[in-house]
């Protein structure tokens, strides 16, 4: 529907598997943290309000730019 999931979890994953930032959507932006330059992540949807599916985990590569200060995802659902 292109709206916010209100309510889901999300985490960022490293390589290892381990989780280096987490949150529950609250529909404000969210600032991940402990992200190092030129590393992989995932980003995983561990719970999804009742009515809702959990989306599919999404590859993620944190790149610092220059002229860019933030990155913002935003998952939204289906």
């Amino acid at each position: 529907s292109g709206n916010q999931v209100i309510g889901s979890k999300l985490e960022i994953r490293d390589e290892q598997g381990n989780v280096v930032d987490e949150w529950i959507n609250n529909g404000n932006k969210h600032f991940a943290e402990n992200l190092s330059e030129n590393n992989s992540y995932t980003l995983y949807e561990i719970y999804a309000p009742d009515g809702y599916v959990l989306a599919k985990p999404i590859e993620l590569v944190f790149k610092l730019e220059p002229a860019l200060e933030v990155i913002i995802i935003m998952v939204f659902s289906k």
